[in-house]
């Protein structure tokens, strides 16, 4: 939806952000839940922690149905 950002949900007691899907059935998502330190935005810094170097794939059928839209 070109509303949202993306949606917030996945298995019990886990919780992933959804960017994304595929054709054969997988969802895409990241990992909310790597923490960062405070970042000073008035300055240019290293921001290279703040990128993931892999999407994670989940089954809709493994997807549970409470989500939230973000």
């Amino acid at each position: 939806m070109p509303q949202t950002l993306g949606c917030i949900g996945g298995k019990p007691n886990h919780a992933h952000y959804f960017i994304g899907y595929l054709e054969n059935d997988e969802l895409l998502y990241l990992d909310p839940h790597v923490t960062q330190v405070y970042a000073d935005t008035t300055t240019v810094a290293d921001d290279t922690s703040y990128h993931c170097d892999r999407v994670n794939r989940m089954k809709f059928s493994s997807l549970d149905p409470s989500l939230a839209l973000v």
